[in-house]
């Protein structure tokens, strides 16, 4: 049986204290997620659809502090959902996950993110294709350089800046030139 840090045999048990609302029991609830760490992120991947209420954005905040890969498919469909609500909090939540986790296998994903007609999403997979630093992404983002956005040219500049080749400086040099 595995356990879920020292108070939780069940995840069951711990998924109900993340969304109790006494900030104590979350705050033990949480810190006993993050002490099962890696054991935990397939468990909490295969639940995730029956996860609701807070703990759903406990969970996606603590698969960027595990910084266990396994999670990558599931924040990048996090992040693509329609849902408003999954979108306000739970996306950007899975952004900042992504961009801690910093596995490139997600690089993929986040280039298809950078054509979606949301902005906002846009912007989050411009900012986390930055903190992945991964080259596959420069011609991605040098294309964000033209969005229609301001925010998503600032942002793709940011993340070419941080990836930091030759060329990917460059693409910046030539964008502030021609602005």
């Amino acid at each position: 049986m595995t356990m879920y840090g020292e108070y939780y045999p069940e995840l069951s048990d711990l998924l109900v204290d993340l969304n109790s609302s006494d900030p104590l029991i979350r705050r033990i609830a949480y810190r006993a997620l993050l002490e099962a760490g890696e054991e935990a992120v397939a468990a909490l991947v295969e639940e995730f659809d029956r996860i609701s209420g807070a703990a759903r954005l406990h969970v996606l905040r603590a698969f960027g502090e595990i910084g266990h890969p396994r999670a990558v498919p599931l924040l990048l469909e996090v992040m693509r959902s329609r849902d408003p609500q999954e979108y306000f909090m739970a996306s950007s939540l899975a952004a900042k996950s992504l961009g801690q986790i910093g596995d490139r296998t997600a690089v993929e994903g986040l280039l298809t993110l950078l054509s979606d007609e949301r902005t906002g999403l846009r912007r989050m997979a411009a900012l986390v294709l930055g903190s992945i630093g991964d080259e596959r992404a420069v011609p991605g983002l040098a294309q964000a350089l033209h969005d229609r956005d301001e925010g998503v040219q600032r942002l793709a500049a940011r993340a070419l800046n941080q990836i930091g080749t030759p060329r990917a400086i460059a693409l910046v040099e030539v964008w502030r030139e021609g602005r």
